[in-house]
């Protein structure tokens, strides 16, 4: 189902939330990944229900919060002052821009699609604030 696919693509997969999680990633989700499960789980019945990964407190990953990209881009922004943002170049590909630190900024061209960029942004994300939690 196409409707489908196409919500499926707003959620992280499960090495990306895990790698948020060892970030600090902590917010409200409607989704949780159990074990190694591609298919996320929602924890929702008729009451909208969110989960934390410190609801959890699980050294294991057995469960681990699914976030959109939405979610992890804003969280990048507020917490760690990292910013992003996308946009169509001339080449006809995608690209991205993260702007970091006092005057740091990094940029990656040649996504044929949206989400490629965003996945391959989210990634550089991570990379930027392990190298600066190391320095």
């Amino acid at each position: 189902n196409q409707c489908m696919k196409k919500i499926e693509n707003e959620f992280v997969d499960y090495n990306t939330a895990l790698a948020l999680k060892k970030l600090g990633f902590d917010e409200p989700c409607i989704l949780l990944y159990r074990g190694l499960d591609t298919q996320p789980v929602c924890q929702m019945s008729y009451d909208f229900k969110t989960e934390k990964n410190s609801d959890y407190n699980d050294a294991t990953n057995y469960w681990l919060t699914v976030p959109t990209f939405s979610q992890c881009f804003s969280w990048f922004r507020e917490k760690y002052n990292v910013k992003s943002c996308f946009d169509w170049h001339p080449t006809e590909h995608y690209r991205y821009c993260i702007y970091y630190s006092t005057n740091k900024y990094f940029q990656q061209c040649d996504f044929l699609v949206h989400e490629e960029a965003e996945l391959a942004c989210l990634k550089k994300l991570i990379e930027i604030v392990n190298e600066s939690k190391k320095d």
